[in-house]
């Protein structure tokens, strides 16, 4: 089992440093699903088949980030017709050697913390995906670059979470994955809206807004 788990987790960084690295929000979009479905496999990887709330979470987590989320963003995507994001505030060079100072950052972190984990990969793959989200949010220039970030970011908070507590109450864990489900879904709407209004989802429209 714990070598599943590691080979999650594996799976997991290597979609944090794709993702930085891509210009297409489909591209971008697909791994997210790729990473919420890791990210369901590793709760039952971490905690055993055996735990029937444990398979509940991940039936959970893995449907909603790994298909519900994924779903909602490509229909924006299609409706937005955002096919590249050739003009961020960080180029992709940029972000993606961010990627990388993040999991060396990342690795000297954990190592310096005692804490009960299944792998010893997993706090250092969450304090990587929490700050590979917080680049991407930071550094895309549209509306839809931005929510991906976001989104990267929860499971970074997620997978945080999973390591230092371990087994939370399942409602919960469900309550919180159904407010990042509204906040999507709100994020979604927005993201039409701006298009609508300004025929771009650059957020640099925004500033119109200021009277």
């Amino acid at each position: 089992m714990s070598s599943l788990l590691d080979s999650l987790l594996v799976l997991l960084l290597l979609t944090n440093l794709v993702l930085l690295g891509t210009n297409h929000p489909r591209n971008a979009i697909r791994l997210l699903a790729v990473q919420g479905l890791a990210l369901g496999a590793v709760v039952v990887a971490a905690n055993g088949f055996g735990l029937s709330g444990s398979l509940l979470l991940a039936v959970g987590v893995g449907g909603l980030k790994g298909a519900v989320y994924p779903w909602v963003l490509l229909r924006v995507q299609r409706k937005v017709k955002a096919d590249r994001e050739d003009q961020p505030f960080v180029g992709y060079t940029s972000s993606f050697l961010a990627g990388i100072l993040a999991l060396g950052l990342s690795f000297y972190v954990a190592s310096r913390l005692t804490l009960p984990a299944a792998s010893h990969l997993a706090m250092p793959v969450a304090l990587s995906t929490i700050i590979s989200g917080l680049v991407l949010t930071i550094s895309r220039r549209t509306a839809l670059g931005q929510v991906l970030g976001y989104v990267i970011l929860e499971n970074g908070i997620f997978l945080f979470a999973l390591t230092l507590v371990g087994d939370l109450p399942l409602i919960l864990e469900m309550g919180a994955l159904l407010e990042v489900f509204f906040a999507v879904f709100v994020m979604g709407i927005a993201i039409d809206r701006i298009s609508r209004e300004f025929s771009t989802i650059d957020v640099d429209g925004l500033d119109r807004l200021k009277g």
